[in-house]
């Protein structure tokens, strides 16, 4: 790996994580999509809201829940959690196929390594595209990360988590790659937030100033339009148009 603008093809493959067998997809086009989120001691007081965003959103994207949304068998998703590091809940799986039951309250403590998660989340989506492209799939991607504080350690840096975005867009293997930092109860801290989404590459930025039970669901609203808005997109050559909160 150099710092040149350029990542060496085989980089990708050092990263570990699970997912569907290429095999058994029987589609031609798919999107990947990586939810993250935060599971810090600042995030304690909120962890049920977080909890319940990836619920609601598997649950709105299902066909039988969106008589208008019939591509929920074209998308794959990841969901992972973070603190001083980052732990798979799952790895890539058909939407129907995920089961909301496993889904269980993270336990909430220590401090944010929000690069580190921006870097493997990334990083994943790239290495597991490479793997369907070779294969002749169609491929996009999505990333929202759902973060409430600044980073605390990370082993990777800032411009080390922005390269490894650069290098999945330009490895020929996404269509497009769009990532969403949503920051939850960032009242006042706006401006810095939005420097950190800069600084990290992040398509997008968009916060409340709360963790109340509305602001939550907006955000999940929120995920659910950029996720049907990302898979309808694929085959348009570039990404979807920007969901509003």
């Amino acid at each position: 790996m150099t710092f040149d603008g350029h990542i060496s093809t085989a980089f990708f493959d050092t990263f570990k994580f699970s997912a569907v067998k290429p095999e058994r997809l029987v589609a031609a086009e798919y999107t990947l999509v990586t939810l993250v989120f935060a599971k810090t001691q600042e995030t304690a007081g909120f962890a049920d809201g977080l909890h319940q965003m990836k619920r609601k959103v598997v649950e709105a994207c299902l066909k039988n829940q969106r008589a208008d949304y019939q591509r929920a068998d074209c998308v794959l998703l990841r969901v992972t959690e973070f603190n001083e590091q980052v732990d798979e809940v799952h790895g890539f799986l058909p939407l129907p196929q995920v089961h909301l039951d496993s889904y269980v309250m993270p336990l909430c403590r220590g401090r944010a390594g929000l690069h580190d998660a921006v870097y493997e989340s990334v990083g994943v989506t790239a290495s597991f595209a490479r793997t369907l492209a070779e294969r002749d799939y169609l491929v996009n991607g999505l990333v929202v990360v759902v973060a409430c504080d600044w980073d605390e350690g990370s082993a990777a840096s800032v411009d080390r988590a922005c390269l490894v975005t650069r290098a999945a867009l330009s490895g020929g293997n996404l269509e497009s790659l769009k990532t969403v930092l949503l920051t939850v109860n960032s009242q006042g801290l706006e401006e810095g937030c939005s420097a950190i989404s800069e600084a990290l590459g992040f398509s997008a930025h968009l916060g409340t100033e709360d963790a109340s039970v509305e602001s939550m669901g907006r955000l999940a609203d929120f995920v659910v339009r950029e996720l049907v808005a990302t898979s309808q997109a694929i085959g348009t050559g570039g990404p979807s148009k920007a969901a509003k909160l």
